[in-house]
C-alpha cells in the first residue's frame, strides 16, 4: 500500500495544527490526475467518494479512507487503478518510474550507433536502404549520420590514393 500513500501525499493539505488530509477541493486535482478529465469539487465523484468513505463527514478524508477507496477500486476495477496510477508514473509492479535504477553495464560499444556500423552485413542493409531514393531515404541518412564511422568504409577512404592512376582518376 506504499504506492498508494504516495498518491495520498501528492494531493493532500496540512492544517494548522499538522492534520493531512484531503478536501473535495484537493480532490479536484486527484481526478485531474487520475484520468486527466476536469471537473469541479461538486463532480458526482468526488461527492460520492466523500459520502461513501469520509468516516467523519468533515469534508476531510483522511489516508486510511482514501487506501480503502484504492483497496475497494482494486477489487472492482483493477485495470482502471492501474490506468490512474500509470498517469502517475507508476509501473504494474507498483514501482514508481522515478524510484527505479538500472545498472547500466554496456560499454559504449555496445549501443546500436556502433553494432550497427560495425557489423558489415547490418552497415551493408543501410548503404542499400539509401540507394532506394524513395521517401525514406532522408531518415536513412540522418541514421547513417548517427553512426559511428564504419572500419571497412574508413579503410577505403584513407586508401583512396592508392587506387588513382596516373591521371588522378579513380
Amino acid at each position: 500500500m506504499v504506492i498508494f500513500n504516495f498518491v495520498y501525499d501528492l494531493y493532500t493539505i496540512k492544517d494548522s495544527e499538522g492534520n493531512e488530509y484531503m478536501t473535495p477541493e484537493t480532490c479536484v486535482h486527484f481526478i485531474r490526475g487520475c484520468t486527466g478529465e476536469t471537473c469541479t469539487s461538486t463532480d458526482s465523484r468526488i461527492e460520492g467518494l466523500f459520502q461513501q468513505y469520509n468516516k467523519g463527514k468533515d469534508q476531510k478524508l483522511l489516508r486510511e479512507e482514501l487506501i480503502t477507496f484504492f483497496h475497494n477500486a482494486a477489487k472492482g476495477k483493477p485495470d482502471r487503478v492501474f490506468e490512474n496510477l500509470k498517469l502517475h508514473n507508476v509501473r504494474l509492479d507498483l514501482q514508481r518510474l522515478c524510484d527505479i535504477t538500472y545498472e547500466n553495464n554496456l560499454s559504449k560499444y555496445d549501443m546500436p550507433r556502433y553494432t550497427m556500423s560495425d557489423q558489415e552485413g547490418i552497415f551493408n542493409s543501410i548503404i542499400n536502404l539509401l540507394d532506394r531514393n524513395d521517401s525514406s531515404s532522408m531518415d536513412v541518412w540522418e541514421l547513417v549520420r548517427m553512426l559511428s564511422t564504419n572500419k571497412s568504409m574508413f579503410t577505403k577512404v584513407l586508401n583512396v590514393e592508392e587506387l588513382r592512376d596516373g591521371t588522378g582518376k579513380i
